[in-house]
């Protein structure tokens, strides 16, 4: 086989592969295509905030129904931190209510 012959097989190909890419751009573009196309329920748990302590451990702030949780992540193993300061957030709902 020529050259010739090789470009009239790879043409078609990058011509259907930029096509696929395109169509699945435009999809996630408008949100036709990955999860933000399935309904969402509300969520009860997020992450409120994440601390880096050094290059190994972490804590992250969980908030959960109102409720804050400290989360201390390292190599060694997760461990929840005792925490007892109140949630801002739960009291500005509580009197707004």
């Amino acid at each position: 086989m020529d050259s010739l012959s090789y470009w009239q097989f790879i043409w078609p190909l990058m011509f259907v592969l930029c096509l696929i890419g395109g169509i699945s751009i435009l999809l996630r573009r408008y949100g036709l295509f990955g999860p933000s196309a399935l309904p969402q329920a509300e969520k009860r748990l997020r992450i409120a905030e994440i601390t880096h302590l050094d290059h190994k451990r972490k804590i992250v702030l969980l908030r959960c129904d109102a409720q804050d949780y400290l989360v201390l992540l390292s190599p060694m193993g997760d461990q929840i931190m005792p925490h007892h300061a109140p949630n801002p957030h739960a009291h500005r709902s509580a009197d707004a209510a």
